[in-house]
């Protein structure tokens, strides 16, 4: 009976310690949206985060890791890398939580009791001491929900691997000291443990931070490119309310002209006067930003001789996070025009680019088509850039697909010989909670 109740109320303490970890999880992971998956998913965190360690002993918590890095696999859509980030920095939190928190019991049981206790005292030390986990799995929860506000971590390669290093460092530090400790003193790896939470813990901070300072470049960028939109617009105000000022004289010119039986000149100086009327700004849809970065956009492909047709039909409110949407175009347009600049000047094949978006039925649905003359390099379904310093650049095509996979869409990328697409799909939330993606 002793035996059952224990089991009992570890599997109530396990349940709401996992349901904290899903939670985190669920904030930080692009977990697939189907619900058998989550639910496979909560089993497998279940099972994985509270890893029984004893001293000397390691086996079962490294084939836990093992399990819990394969089930990632199957239920997070995120690069290979930030599931072996995620599982590096948290994995290694639960482990030496789990440990300290049943080394805790033992320890009280072996030095305060003597190994003098009844067996309904054991099982209500053993219960306290790992029901402390729940609080430890609710402060890490609250820490993260009220800290980490970012949709991704827009890391390089190198990057996550040192952050990766770092934790793996932390990781086998205590698994060695826990192997080697004997059991009379199992207490002496206590402070490793606490250190290794510590600094996994600061690490995603840190990354936190580093990311948020990254977005909000991004949108002093999405301001600046919206302040350079209205000055040009308020200056062409400006100039617009000068041409209707003047417009008497300019009629009484034409009329003199039209008198002295000059319609040629009329012509020419209708002309002219039509020229000073026409403005470089579009207003190509409802949306202030979305409008100064196609604007933008706009000008520097007509600079390069190229050809577009924008059609965006988008409400000034779109239901979704507005830099990661502008994000979105701009890295699109960017590769577009970079792809068309490479078409030589009279060459057979116009540069041309081709944007389509708009609100329907819930998504949010873009296109973007453009004339190429490059070849396009792929490997195992990563794009790779054709510019010389390789290091320093590729990050458009994967940054716009981390934002639609992230914002719970899907995206396809097509091409031919001469040309290239991207189409992306995106359900809509009025309030926008954009998912946080490590």
């Amino acid at each position: 009976m002793p035996a059952f109740s224990e089991l009992i109320v570890n599997v109530l303490i396990g349940l709401f310690y996992t349901w904290f970890i899903y939670r985190i999880a669920e904030r930080i992971l692009n977990l697939r949206p189907q619900n058998w998956i989550r639910f496979l998913f909560f089993i497998g965190l279940f099972f994985a985060s509270g890893p029984v360690l004893f001293p000397e002993e390691l086996t079962g918590s490294l084939i836990l890791l093992l399990g819990f890095f394969l089930l990632l696999l199957l239920v997070d859509t995120s690069s290979f890398l930030k599931k072996l980030s995620f599982v590096l920095i948290f994995y290694p939190v639960w482990a030496a939580l789990s440990y300290l928190t049943e080394n805790l019991g033992f320890v009280i049981w072996l030095y305060g009791f003597h190994e003098a206790m009844s067996p309904a005292a054991e099982l209500a030390l053993h219960s306290v001491s790992t029901a402390l986990r729940i609080p430890f799995g609710a402060a890490i929860w609250y820490l993260i929900k009220k800290q980490i506000h970012i949709s991704s971590f827009q890391f390089s390669k190198k990057l996550w691997c040192i952050i990766d290093l770092i934790c793996l460092a932390s990781f086998l530090g205590i698994i060695f000291l826990i192997y080697f400790a004997d059991t009379d003193h199992s207490y002496l790896t206590w402070p490793p443990c606490i250190a290794c939470i510590l600094t996994n813990m600061g690490v995603l901070f840190v990354c936190s931070s580093f990311s948020q300072s990254l977005r909000t470049e991004l949108e002093l960028d999405m301001l600046r490119i919206q302040e350079g939109y209205y000055e040009k617009m308020a200056a062409e105000h400006e100039k617009v309310r000068k041409l209707r000022h003047d417009m008497r004289n300019h009629l009484g010119v034409l009329q003199i002209f039209l008198r002295d039986g000059e319609p040629a000149q009329a012509r020419e100086y209708l002309s002219q006067l039509s020229d000073e009327f026409q403005t470089e700004l579009r207003r190509f849809c409802e949306h202030p930003a979305i409008n100064a970065v196609l604007n933008a956009k706009y000008q520097l492909a007509e600079s390069c001789n190229i050809t577009c047709r924008f059609y965006p039909q988008l409400p000034r409110d779109i239901g979704m996070d507005p830099v990661s949407l502008c994000l979105l175009i701009a890295n699109t347009l960017d590769n577009a025009i970079e792809a068309c600049r490479k078409i030589p000047e009279g060459a057979s094949l116009s540069r041309h680019i081709l944007l389509k978006a708009r609100c329907e039925n819930g998504f949010f649905s873009y296109y973007i088509e453009n004339t190429k003359v490059n070849p396009v390099h792929e490997k195992q379904g990563v794009f790779l850039t054709d510019k010389k310093n390789a290091a320093l650049h590729g990050f458009g095509l994967k940054t716009v697909n981390d934002i639609v996979r992230q914002q719970g869409g899907s995206i396809e990328i097509s091409y031919t010989e001469d040309a290239f697409s991207v189409t992306a799909l995106i359900p809509l939330n009025s309030s926008y909670p954009i998912s946080h993606g490590i």
